[in-house]
């Protein structure tokens, strides 16, 4: 995948998916539009989610990768400090490449456990980059189901100058806690959406059921095929 695409090989996978499941054929999805298309997700990925416990067991949570390469852990350093600032024993935090390759092999430095709402240690979890790009679209059941049980998702940049995660805590119902609002999408399209979400520095952080319906509405228009008539280009009859 070629980054003038502007899809990472994820995004590429649950693009194709999105319209096989709707019924194109492989050879009849449309050409991605580099800098101008928008993330999408499957019909699979929004009807797993939708089954998913949603009731706020979990004000604050943060479940990813923290240090897997030097771009990550910049742009994730406001992340630990404001798990030790504001999580509590409601809250949840985990650090997956905890036995990262990268932090095998490049010594990186040892996590701390941050308090009662740290489970780094005794949880594993799906670092993405650290498999075949071809099995880059697995379903994290796990991960969706802290998202789904979430008032607020921490969404710091990654690797690029944004993250998925801002996306899918839309889709669980959760709302994003970003830095900055580059951190919102990929690219103008993505950030016009209209999403609601809050920043890591606000005074405080009050959970609007409003909010989480405006956007939840959002994502399905904007970042789904659901509802879109496609028989005109499919040969769909």
């Amino acid at each position: 995948m070629s980054s003038s695409e502007g899809l990472s090989p994820r995004l590429a996978l649950l693009r194709r998916k999105s319209y096989l499941e709707e019924g194109y054929a492989a050879d009849a999805i449309p050409p991605n539009a580099a800098g101008r298309d928008i993330c999408l997700y499957p019909r699979s990925f929004v009807d797993r989610v939708r089954g998913l416990d949603r009731s706020k067991t979990i004000d604050f949570n943060f479940r990813g990768a923290l240090r897997i390469d030097p771009v990550t852990r910049d742009n994730r350093k406001w992340v630990e400090e404001f798990a030790s600032q504001n999580f509590s024993d409601r809250s949840y935090f985990q650090a997956t490449d905890r036995l990262s390759k990268s932090q095998r092999l490049f010594g990186r430095t040892k996590f701390k456990k941050l308090g009662v709402f740290d489970f780094t240690f005794e949880r594993d979890g799906f670092v993405p980059k650290e498999h075949r790009r071809e099995c880059r679209a697995f379903f994290d059941e796990e991960y969706f189901s802290i998202l789904s049980r979430s008032e607020f998702t921490l969404c710091p940049a990654g690797d690029a100058p944004w993250s998925m995660r801002f996306f899918e805590a839309i889709l669980a119902g959760s709302i994003p806690i970003i830095e900055n609002r580059v951190h919102s999408g990929r690219n103008p399209v993505e950030r016009a959406i209209g999403y609601h979400f809050a920043y890591a520095d606000a005074d405080k952080f009050v959970y609007d059921p409003e909010w989480v319906e405006h956007n939840l509405s959002l994502f399905i228009k904007n970042q789904t095929l659901l509802g879109k008539d496609l028989s005109h280009s499919n040969g769909i009859a």
